[in-house]
C-alpha cells in the first residue's frame, strides 16, 4: 500500500510513471539527509552537520582543493574533539589510546572491510579487496608463511644487501649538494626488494642515478583521474567506475 502522504502527492501530480519518478527523485535526497542527521547509527557523534549530511563537502576539498580534506579534518578535531564524523559513513579518531580498541585480532572482533573503497575497481575477488572477514582469512591463509618470522628471516640476508646498497648510494651523495627525493629513494628500495623475491633481474632501481622516478610515477599515479587529480580522487569517484566501464567513450 502506498503511504498516505506519498499517495496524496501522486494524486496531485498525476499517476504517470514520469511524475512518480520525479516526485520520488525530489523527495529521496531530503529523506537521505534527514536519515543521516538524525537516524543513522553515526548521528550521535559530533561533527559539522554538512559533513554528516552529504559527501559533497569532502568531495570539494579532495577534488577542487586537491586532497586537502585531511587539513579540514584536523580543524574538526580541534573544534569537536578526538572523535569526529567526517562524512555520512565514516568517523575520524584522533586518539592513540583507541588504537588497540580499533585494530584487534579476529578472536576479539570480526571486522569487515569498507566496501566503499572497493566496489567498482574490478578486483573485488582479490585477497587485497576482500570485504568479508572470514573469506579474507581463508584467502590469506596460504600466504601467511611468507610473512611469518621464519619466512622473513629466510630473506634477511637479501634485505640487508639491498639496504646496504641504498646506504652506499646515499653515502656517495654526501657533500655533493644533490637534492634527493626520498619518495623516489624508498620506492626504488621497495621495488628492488620485491624484484629480488619474485624474479631474477640484474637491473635494479637503486642503480638508477635518479632512483628510477618513473617507477615511483607508475606506482603512485596509477589512480590518476585527471592531470590535477591524485590518489584522493579514487575515494570520491570509485562508485562511478561501473558507469565508466559500461560507457568507455566517457574516458576518451
Amino acid at each position: 500500500m502506498t503511504p498516505e502522504p506519498l499517495a496524496y502527492l501522486l494524486d496531485c501530480f498525476g499517476n504517470s510513471l514520469v511524475n512518480s519518478v520525479f516526485i520520488l527523485g525530489a523527495l529521496y535526497p531530503i529523506y537521505l539527509i534527514i536519515y543521516r542527521l538524525f537516524f543513522s547509527e553515526l548521528a550521535r557523534f559530533p561533527g559539522p552537520w554538512y559533513a554528516a549530511a552529504t559527501a559533497w563537502y569532502e568531495f570539494y576539498y579532495d577534488i577542487v582543493h586537491e586532497g586537502k580534506y585531511l587539513f579540514e579534518i584536523e580543524k574538526m578535531h580541534r573544534q569537536y574533539g578526538p572523535i569526529v564524523r567526517i562524512n555520512p559513513h565514516e568517523l575520524s579518531i584522533n586518539d592513540p589510546d583507541a588504537y588497540e580498541l580499533i585494530y584487534v585480532s579476529g578472536s576479539k572482533r570480526r571486522t569487515h572491510a569498507l566496501d566503499g573503497f572497493i566496489n567498482g575497481i574490478g578486483i573485488e575477488d582479490s585477497i587485497l579487496e576482500t570485504v568479508d572477514h572470514d573469506l579474507h582469512r581463508r584467502r590469506r591463509k596460504p600466504l601467511e608463511p611468507f610473512f611469518s618470522r621464519l619466512g622473513v628471516s629466510r630473506i634477511q640476508h637479501m634485505l640487508a644487501q639491498v639496504v646496504d646498497k641504498l646506504a652506499g648510494r646515499m653515502e656517495a651523495l654526501k657533500g655533493t649538494c644533490t637534492v634527493v627525493r626520498l619518495d623516489h629513494v624508498f620506492s626504488a628500495l621497495a621495488g628492488d626488494i620485491v624484484g629480488r623475491i619474485c624474479w631474477e633481474d640484474k637491473k635494479e632501481f637503486l642503480d638508477d642515478p635518479d632512483f628510477a622516478p618513473e617507477w615511483w610515477v607508475c606506482g603512485y599515479r596509477w589512480c590518476v583521474i585527471a592531470d590535477r587529480s591524485r590518489s584522493h580522487s579514487i575515494h570520491q569517484i570509485i562508485w562511478n567506475t561501473p558507469l565508466f566501464s559500461a560507457f568507455p567513450f566517457l574516458l576518451s
